[in-house]
């Protein structure tokens, strides 16, 4: 009887720790989705620089914009309409371009284990990505 139980444990603590090798093909697939976010997020990266730099000035000019200067007032309004255009602007490019590619990927590929020689046989293969 003890050792049913100790097979039961042993069992439980196998599929709880134990992530499965992605085949050539899932792996395939996983690399290729990682490329295409990389690939968009690097296309985003100057929108994103553009949003930061006007972030930060809407964040220093706040501090001391002179609520009793209406031209201050509405320079302060204009610059912070254009840090929310930037903002829409990011999020539906994200959304875009990297909407449904990054909830398969985590569904699919995050945690899981691939082996390398199939990773460098989908690197190598110029048309991997084209299938």
């Amino acid at each position: 009887m003890a050792v049913s139980l100790l097979s039961a444990s042993a069992a439980g603590a196998q599929d709880s720790g134990i992530r499965r090798i992605l085949s050539p093909e899932e792996t395939r697939e996983c690399v290729c989705m990682s490329d295409q976010i990389e690939a968009a997020r690097g296309q985003l990266d100057p929108l994103e620089q553009e949003f930061k730099r006007v972030d930060e000035l809407v964040e220093r000019a706040r501090a001391t914009v002179n609520t009793d200067d209406p031209a201050e007032v509405d320079s302060f309004r204009r610059l912070y309409g254009r840090r929310e255009a930037l903002r829409q602007q990011l999020n539906a490019e994200r959304n875009n371009q990297l909407g449904g590619v990054i909830s398969r990927y985590n569904v699919q590929c995050a945690n899981q284990r691939m082996l390398k020689l199939n990773v460098d046989a989908v690197r190598a293969d110029p048309n991997a990505c084209t299938r």
